[in-house]
């Protein structure tokens, strides 16, 4: 299904949920569509290894349970030899793993070949954080009379700390993403920040920010923001300066905005109270055509694109009294 423009039933009405902004001539090029929705029970997906394998966790009672690998083709678990965590952020070229135990407090990089773990010396809280390439992971962390501190941490065991002096201690940074000589910050406050890497000098800021992405060349930035009563603006920019802006959809909840892993493509998730257009969406980058691939929407789970870009999972997670409900739902793309 193509989305055009979506508005509400009369003028004021704030039930309004999505509106995409310039809308593609019918036989504009750049169409993304569909071809089918796989569903996996028993299995919750939280990266992606190679276009065949997932990483993840099934349902378990045992008190320190493992990840699984699954082939999507022959539909087999493996254990991997890894103990699960509340998150894990999978590599660019599916080698490493950075494993969140936010119960524990505890962060660990693992190489996913050997099974082999490091204890990260900091606790990144709320923060997970982010792969800036295929050797270099960063985070944020800070403590509660402290200002907050970006952690850059290679595969090698190699760790540098960077003290953001001109925040506060109660702006702890909620995601940060960095690409080349600059780091992105977003802070408990709704500010994004954009420092330039060696001088950590402010290059732009932007204020009632939700959530965004930096594109995988560092190019562009998505960011959604708060621009209206009940309304926020998904905007594209040039990432830098924050120029040559672009407002491509507006709705009353936009989150979970994921880049495909050549930048072509944007998906993310949209919700509205009228239950009339919430789902799942997939944007061209470049045509600013969007495609409507699911009306459901899953707002605690990330989007997550396998390395070709060809699909995209969001998995979901229903609390049993013995073990968890745990599903995958995997859309692909023509």
């Amino acid at each position: 299904m193509i989305l055009l423009t979506f508005a509400a039933a009369c003028e004021g009405n704030d039930g309004t949920s999505l509106t995409i902004l310039e809308p593609p001539a019918v036989n504009q090029t750049g169409e993304v569509l569909l071809e089918g929705i796989q569903r996996i029970e028993g299995f919750y997906a939280m990266g992606w290894l190679s276009d065949s394998e997932m990483i993840g966790t099934t349902p378990s009672t045992e008190a320190r349970p493992h990840l699984f690998i699954r082939n999507v083709v022959k539909g087999q678990n493996k254990d991997a030899g890894v103990e699960a965590g509340t998150s894990v952020n999978v590599s660019p070229d599916g080698k490493y793993a950075v494993i969140h135990q936010n119960r524990a407090f505890k962060v660990e990089m693992v190489d996913l070949a050997s099974g082999a773990g490091t204890r990260l010396p900091f606790d990144t809280r709320g923060t997970e954080g982010s792969w800036m390439n295929g050797n270099t992971f960063l985070t944020a962390t800070a403590g509660s009379a402290q200002v907050p501190k970006l952690y850059i941490v290679n595969t090698d065991g190699m760790i540098e700390s960077v003290s953001l002096a001109q925040f506060r201690p109660e702006q702890f940074i909620v995601k940060v993403e960095g690409k080349d000589n600059r780091l992105y910050t977003l802070d408990s406050g709704n500010q994004l920040t954009v420092l330039e890497k060696g001088s950590l000098a402010v290059l732009w800021q932007e204020g009632e920010v939700t959530d965004f992405a930096l594109s995988p060349d560092g190019k562009q930035i998505v960011f959604v923001a708060d621009t209206g009563s009940n309304q926020k603006s998904m905007v594209i920019a040039e990432s830098s300066r924050g120029i040559q802006r672009k407002t491509v959809a507006k709705g009353r909840l936009i989150q979970q905005i994921s880049w495909s892993p050549a930048g072509d493509k944007l998906a993310f998730s949209a919700f509205s109270l009228d239950q009339g257009m919430t789902g799942l969406y997939v944007m061209n980058a470049s045509t600013g055509h969007m495609t409507s691939v699911s009306y459901q929407q899953n707002l605690k789970s990330s989007i997550e694109w396998n390395p070709s870009g060809s699909s995209f999972i969001v998995s979901e997670m229903q609390p049993g009294e013995l073990t968890d409900t745990l599903s995958t739902t995997v859309y692909r793309l023509k």
